[in-house]
Order: C-alpha cells, then structure tokens, then sequence
C-alpha cells in the first residue's frame, strides 16, 4: 500500500516538504548572502527536516486539541530552529551573527508557516471516506 494510515502520510509528506522547502529556502538565501549554493542546500535541507518532523509527530500523537494549532506551532518551531542554523553557519562560515539570525529566524518562520500549512491539509482516514488507494491517488494527483 502507498500509506497504511494517517500517521505515515503525516510523516512521509512532513518530511517530503521540509526537504523541498528547506532547500528552496537555502538557495534563496544563498543568492542573498554571501554563503555558497552548495551549502545553503545543505543546510535548508536539514533545517526544513528538523521544522517539519516535530510538527508532524505532535500531529501525529494528537497534542494539539484543535488541529489548526499545527500552524502557529510550526510558525514557532520553524523560528527557533531557523535562529539556531543561522546562527551556525553564520559562525562556521565567519559571517556576521546578526545576519545569519535574520536570515535564519525569516527563512525558519517561512518554512514553518508552509509545512504548518500543508500539514493542516493532510485529511484524516475518517476524511477519506473510504476511498481505495487507487482512487486517493488518481484523487490527489
């Protein structure tokens, strides 16, 4: 089967997306700054993992009582751990620290907004009303 349930779809599409993003949200930055493409790849890469695994696995558990708190909790989430990488790299790479908590805590609060959002779309298995995994993907393409 593409996905038995609700949770591996959580987790397969969280970590789909934060790699996607992070990486669209490292080469932007890349061309900003004065980092190299190669390593805003890398390092949006791993950031937009980080964003999107932790929202997906309080989604997952049910920690949120209502299912848009998902948002504003990525938009956080996606904030800190977007300061922390700028800051790192600004530092390995010498480049100026306020720079890289800008660029960092902007490009966090951006991704963690989108993965918010696209988690928040994911429908539920009673929302699938009972379709067959053909017609979920001939649906969902």
């Amino acid at each position: 089967m593409l996905y038995e349930g609700y949770s591996e779809r959580v987790a397969s599409y969280g970590f789909i997306s934060g790699l996607i993003l992070g990486q669209i949200v490292g080469i932007v930055f890349s061309f900003l700054t004065e980092l190299d493409v190669v390593s805003g790849i890398v390092n949006g890469a791993g950031a937009g993992v980080v964003i999107a695994m932790i929202p997906a696995y309080m989604l997952i558990n049910r920690k949120f009582t209502d299912g848009k708190m998902i948002i504003p909790f990525a938009m956080g989430w996606g904030t800190v751990v977007g300061i922390m990488v700028g800051l790192a790299v600004a530092w390995a790479r010498g480049l100026v620290y306020m720079g890289g908590f800008s660029y960092g805590s902007i490009g966090g609060l951006v991704t963690g907004t989108a993965i918010g959002l696209f988690l928040w779309w994911i429908p539920e298995d009673d929302e699938l009303n009972g379709l067959s995994e053909e017609e979920f993907v001939e649906i969902s393409e």
